[in-house]
């Protein structure tokens, strides 16, 4: 027993001394990377360079170096250094490199140019392979088990997630310990009301500083913009802040009417009018190079604003428009629509400092963000009138005129109809001398319930010679013959005749063609128009409101109608979507959703027609006499038995 003992205590020393001869094994340090200010921002670090990582320490002060570069793990060397290399701005600087330590070299070159590092960190980005993604916990952002190197970090929710306008992130960063960064900057926001509501508030969806309006021809609709400059605008060299908006050709720009202020001036306390050497204004009359803006309002320095400030600062913009006889009818909106467009990438060395502060040069432009757009929508109606008589047929020599206090300029639109091929011919004329998209409706065969004993049987085997034959849409029909359709499932038809016979003809094709007379309602709130040959008289230009339509002229013959009064209602989609809703309170309108206007039916009656000298009047008078006579004597003869 003793001597198990003492081999088991040998041998337990000889494992002891055998673990402490075996070196322990280095296991390489790995490091995180906490992003501040991501705002739920997600990111992927790619590993570009790896290497040996050595410290040294001199005079108290410890170096990380990395030596041996090789490419990383979160690239495709080979396809790199080829993209690199065949780059038209940087291909030159890497044409002599043929390994990632190479590379790395003339990348230090570069140390202090921030742009220049931009622009390489996104043809590294193309030829990136494998990365490590961020978690989120806590509400810190980090990226872990990052061996030593050189890293891309790229914001993947900026290229697909995020809304677009959003500030941008790309860049390189050495891990060679844990690391913090500011993986982004605050970005600009932009919003747009309608300041004034011309017509009030209507169904109570269309209110003052609401996306929507709805407005009479000549009205004017002010806007406001609202936009913010970021705390982190003070950052970059220099910040641009433009702000650009486009009207639709249905609305006038009053450049005269364009005020800047710091803060909200509708506020209390309101906010302070900029001094007009603070920003400059550009319009598509006073600068072709505006592009497609109707009007750019550039600050001349926004990153002192923002530095005086130390917090976000919101910029507004005031501005007038007129609605013009341009003005789109109906459910398609007249639309107004803003951006601003910003620097977005504080290692860019932006030139805004030069010449035209304000307005980004050409090396600028490619370096900008641009926020999603925000545009408010003005709807126009207007109300047209058809002429006929008793029967239905169009009736011409008719005047109407039409007023409310919500006319400003009317348009009195002559409607004619051009006969032709194409796509925009799509009418028919109608015996009556109207107009209808509605084609004529081809004869179809009706099935009848059982019992019927007159009619038509499908019958494939009919021919021409067949009483009865005829073909309705492809198949074969003829007269019904009780003695011969003895089969009680057979089914008997009734022809329905089409209607072709409605119009004036079947095949012309006719296109509507408008011309439109701006007429001024401004202080009488009347217009008035003489119906065209076909009976048509259309005011265009019209918002909600009450309007009354009076009949000025009445064509030979027939009475005079009553004065018509329509009140119109306007509200915005529930839904959010553009179109408007268009409706009417009171009134027989019909409102007509492909052309936006409201149509009126107008009805003349012929008058009493009184008879002719020798014709049958006389006769009536002659009748009407002797019954006159004859009562005459039977009052003389009554009178005479009572005297006697």
């Amino acid at each position: 027993m003793k001597k198990m003992k003492k081999t088991l205590a040998l041998v337990l020393a000889l494992v002891m001394a055998l673990a402490l001869a075996i070196p322990a094994m280095a296991v390489d340090p790995t490091y995180t990377i906490t992003m501040s200010t991501t705002k739920d921002h997600a990111y992927t670090a790619y590993q570009v360079f790896k290497g040996d990582l050595v410290e040294s320490t001199e005079s108290g002060t410890t170096t990380k170096t990395l030596s041996n570069i090789d490419w990383g793990t979160g690239v495709n060397g080979s396809a790199l250094l080829t993209a690199l290399k065949d780059d038209d701005t940087y291909g030159d600087a890497f044409k002599g490199c043929s390994n990632a330590a190479d590379v790395a070299k003339v990348l230090a070159t570069y140390a202090n140019k921030g742009s220049d590092i931009a622009a390489i960190a996104k043809i590294i980005g193309a030829n990136k392979a494998t990365g490590t993604a961020s978690a989120t916990a806590d509400g810190a952002t980090t990226i872990s088990g990052l061996a030593a190197g050189y890293y891309l970090i790229e914001d993947t929710t900026a290229k697909n997630k995020m809304p677009e306008g959003d500030t941008y992130s790309e860049f390189m960063l050495e891990v060679v310990s844990n690391v913090s960064v500011t993986a982004k900057d605050d970005t600009v926001t932009n919003d747009k009301k309608i300041k004034t509501d011309t017509l009030g508030k209507d169904t109570g969806t269309n209110d003052i500083n609401d996306d929507n309006d709805n407005v009479s021809i000549g009205d004017t609709v002010t806007f406001k913009i609202k936009a913010t400059i970021p705390e982190a605008a003070a950052k970059y060299n220099y910040f641009y802040f433009i702000i650009n908006d486009t009207l639709d050709a249905g609305l006038t720009l009053d450049a005269s009417s364009i005020h800047v202020y710091q803060g909200d001036p509708d506020a209390t306390p309101a906010g302070t009018a900029l001094a007009t050497d603070a920003y400059q204004v550009r319009t598509k009359t006073t600068s072709p190079t505006s592009g497609d803006y109707s009007f750019q309002v550039a600050l001349n320095d926004a990153k002192a604003i923002s530095a005086t400030a130390k917090a976000d600062v919101d910029i507004y913009v005031t501005y007038s428009a007129t609605v013009n006889s341009s003005a789109t009818i109906g459910d398609v909106p007249n639309k107004n629509t803003s951006t601003v467009t910003y620097s977005n990438n504080p290692n860019h060395d932006y030139n805004g400092n030069g010449n035209n502060p304000g307005f980004p040069s050409d090396t600028d432009k490619t370096v900008m963000g641009e926020t999603p757009e925000k545009i408010t929508k003005t709807f126009v109606t207007g109300i047209e009138i058809q002429k006929v008589d008793q029967d239905g047929k169009v009736l011409t020599g008719a005047t109407f005129e039409i007023s409310g206090t919500s006319t400003k300029k009317v348009l009195t639109v002559a409607e004619t109809f051009e006969e032709g091929t194409g796509d925009d011919y799509v009418y028919y004329k109608l015996n009556n001398g109207t107009y209808t998209k509605t084609p004529p409706a081809a004869a179809y065969m009706n099935p009848l319930e059982a019992g019927a004993t007159a009619g038509y049987v499908a019958d494939p085997s009919a021919t021409e010679e067949a009483e009865g034959y005829m073909v309705v849409d492809g198949v074969i029909y003829r007269a019904y013959v009780p003695t011969v359709d003895t089969n009680p499932d057979v089914v008997i038809y009734e022809l329905v005749n089409s209607t072709a016979s409605q119009y004036a003809s079947t095949t012309t094709m006719y296109k509507k063609v408008l011309t439109k007379t701006e007429s001024d309602a401004t202080t009488t709130h009347k217009a008035s128009m003489a119906v065209n040959a076909n009976g048509l008289a259309r005011f265009d230009g019209l918002g909600a409101g009450v309007y009354t339509i009076t009949e000025t002229e009445t064509p030979p013959g027939y009475n005079t109608i009553s004065p018509i009064t329509v009140e119109i209602q306007y509200a915005e989609q529930a839904d959010g979507s553009e179109l408007s809703v268009w409706s009417v309170y009171n009134g027989t309108a019909v409102y007509d959703a492909d052309e936006g206007i409201f149509k009126i039916v107008v009805k003349n009656e012929q008058g009493n027609v009184l008879p002719s000298t020798g014709g049958i009047g006389t006769k009536v008078f002659y009748a009407l006499g002797a019954v006159l006579v004859i009562g005459a004597g039977v009052v003389l003869v009554s009178r005479k038995r009572v005297t006697e």
